[in-house]
């Protein structure tokens, strides 16, 4: 069991660390642990309800039953598409807030 949990870590570690990274980069050096911590608890939050939440769209949304979840999971993919544009625009932006991170660590490592 022991062995099962430590893959399961390592695999979420190495699924999510590009994204972890990402967020990093663009947060000021004197953030990042305040931007890590609101990172962590906002994605355990959601985590931790998304079952509950997938429940009950399928029961009340949809009726239950298998067709309840053919449709709760197709209902799903707007979301995911959401998801997809919001990251393609952010790309946009991405150097530009890399840039403004790196020029307020070197402003605040002058004072």
């Amino acid at each position: 069991m022991a062995q099962a949990l430590a893959l399961a870590n390592l695999l979420v570690l190495v699924v999510g660390g590009g994204a972890i990274v990402g967020v990093l980069a663009i947060m000021p050096p004197l953030l990042r642990g305040r931007a890590e911590g609101v990172r962590t608890a906002l994605r355990t939050a959601a985590q931790a309800l998304a079952p509950l939440l997938f429940a009950a769209f399928s029961d009340y949304v949809f009726g239950g039953g298998r067709n309840g979840l053919q449709w709760t999971f197709a209902a799903m993919l707007l979301p995911l598409a959401a998801s997809a544009y919001f990251l393609f625009r952010g790309l946009e932006t991405y150097p530009r807030d890399v840039a403004t991170a790196a020029a307020t660590a070197a402003q605040a490592a002058r004072t």
